[in-house]
């Protein structure tokens, strides 16, 4: 259901796979530090239940994406950089959590299920710095 009291769940109804754990982060800016360093492989994410909503029909902090004429350029965006040894890459992988940037409006989405981010082009890191972007900003925007 829309709404915030709807901020703490998937939209994709639980856990990746069925599971019942997942996290869910707020902020525009958020850092996953390792106890070591590791390989990265990936991990699954989806947008929680008030985020899908909020951008779908809009509400009163958000536009809804692609306007009343669908044809408004929105997006949110989420950039994930590592860090090893302190120091962060110029390298950074970016999913898109909303694209509505298309020329055909078909292709246009909100991300409603798990899915799979590929972090293996980073190599190794020690941690993970995500920053997120979106072309609704303002009072309560990013």
């Amino acid at each position: 259901t829309a709404g915030f009291r709807n901020q703490y769940s998937a939209r994709a109804g639980g856990g990746f796979d069925n599971s019942s754990n997942y996290a869910v982060a707020f902020g525009v800016e958020n850092t996953l530090r390792f106890s070591g360093r590791v390989r990265l492989g990936g991990f699954y994410i989806t947008n929680n239940t008030y985020a899908y909503y909020s951008m779908r029909n809009g509400d009163q902090f958000s536009k809804r994406f692609g306007g009343e004429t669908g044809n408004d350029p929105d997006f949110l965006r989420l950039t994930i950089y590592k860090y090893l040894n302190g120091v962060r890459s110029a390298d950074s992988v970016v999913f898109y959590l909303a694209d509505y940037r298309f020329t055909n409006r078909a292709q246009d989405y909100i991300v409603r299920d798990w899915t799979f981010v590929n972090l293996a082009a980073l190599g190794e890191a020690d941690s993970l710095f995500f920053r997120m972007a979106s072309s609704d900003v303002g009072e309560f925007g990013t």
